[in-house]
């Protein structure tokens, strides 16, 4: 897992699409600072990164797009997983990879806090930007599910930002929805209702858990439908 971590996040570093990840992202964050915390003279950088998340849906697919479809699209994932690496450690190489990219650049928006002249306590920020992680890495994990069924980049992309975008329409439609069953059911598939939950400034176990068990969830089906086309490739393969 080692290897394939630290050869995707190289790549992050010196693509085109990790350097554009961090430019944009950099630009909307600053952008949304500066409306936010310096002309309304608010502080309020939990909006920041409130809105930051809605900027992640076009974002974090752009990161991923390519991580398993081009290899699909080319016909190399029967050779990537005949490597002596097992199919679980190569995910979980490319999901870290794209993670550990996303907080990199995030961290950098931490020289926004002395600029605003920001009184947020510590434990505050950590938890602000702790729930921003959880977030980014149920996005990374459903745009790895995405790019495993497809076979070509800019289809995983377009796929990857419904599927998010969805995901948003689910937090708007738990407000809407009369019958109590089915608003509790889409709240427990809604991320954004669980990082408003660890943003309230009371820690949420439960938004935790759910968070979690969505990256595991997605990561779990991402390594189905790979072992299913590794073994569609090989019998292909050998006929």
């Amino acid at each position: 897992m080692k290897a394939v971590l630290l050869r995707d996040l190289k790549g992050h570093i010196v693509s085109p699409a990790g350097i554009f990840y961090s430019v944009c992202f950099l630009l909307v964050s600053g952008i949304l600072f500066t409306n936010i915390c310096m002309n309304s003279e608010s502080l309020d950088f939990a909006a920041v990164l409130a809105g930051m998340t809605k900027a992640q849906i076009l974002l974090v697919p752009f990161l991923t797009m390519g991580y398993f479809s081009e290899e699909n699209r080319q016909g190399s994932s029967l050779l990537l997983f005949s490597a002596p690496i097992s199919m679980t450690a190569i995910i979980l190489g490319k999901f870290f990879a794209a993670f550990i990219y996303m907080q990199a650049v995030t961290l950098v928006t931490l020289v926004y806090l002395p600029l605003a002249g920001s009184s947020l306590a510590f434990s505050e920020i950590f938890l602000l930007y702790a729930a921003f992680a959880l977030m980014s890495a149920v996005f990374a994990a459903i745009c790895c599910f995405i790019s495993s069924v497809s076979s070509n980049a800019m289809t995983s992309y377009i796929a990857a930002v419904v599927s998010l975008f969805v995901f948003y329409l689910i937090d708007g439609a738990i407000t809407i929805v009369s019958d109590r069953g089915l608003a509790a059911a889409l709240e427990i598939c809604s991320v954004f209702s669980a990082y408003r939950d660890l943003t309230s400034g009371i820690f949420s176990l439960s938004a935790v858990i759910r968070m979690f068990s969505m990256v595991g969830i997605f990561l779990f089906f991402t390594r189905l439908i790979l072992e299913l086309r590794y073994r569609t490739g090989r019998n292909e393969w050998h006929d």
